[in-house]
């Protein structure tokens, strides 16, 4: 469960942080996704710019301490050509640090779960 200071940190970084980022990428370089009918607009497809995809490419790179996390988020956005987004990457890692915290699990297992075994 997260708690309520956690809970406060995310939202602050998603008001202070991600939202400016978001409004900021909006106006430089028009919107990721079509948010709202455009009557001007002939279609909504988009051809795909390669064919198929390897498994690697459709799994994030795995990450075991904040540090990781914060240079893989951070060298992905450069590649990608977002140097706005890496530069959020040390905060996103101190949220995940900070939701990593959390209790470790209980051994008892609930009475709403059916054991298998």
């Amino acid at each position: 469960m997260i708690d309520e200071q956690a809970k406060d940190k995310i939202k602050e970084f998603f008001q202070q942080e991600l939202l400016p980022q978001r409004n900021h990428l909006g106006k430089v370089r028009g919107n990721f996704f079509a948010t709202r009918f455009d009557r001007e607009s002939p279609t909504y497809f988009r051809d795909k710019e390669q064919g198929v995809l390897q498994p690697a490419e459709m799994e994030g790179p795995e990450c075991r301490l904040p540090a990781e996390l914060e240079q893989k988020l951070a060298e992905m956005w450069q590649g990608q050509g977002y140097p706005e987004l890496a530069a959020l990457a040390p905060a996103l890692a101190r949220l995940a640090e900070l939701l990593q915290a959390g209790e470790e699990p209980d051994a008892e297992v609930s009475p709403l779960i059916y054991v298998m075994f």
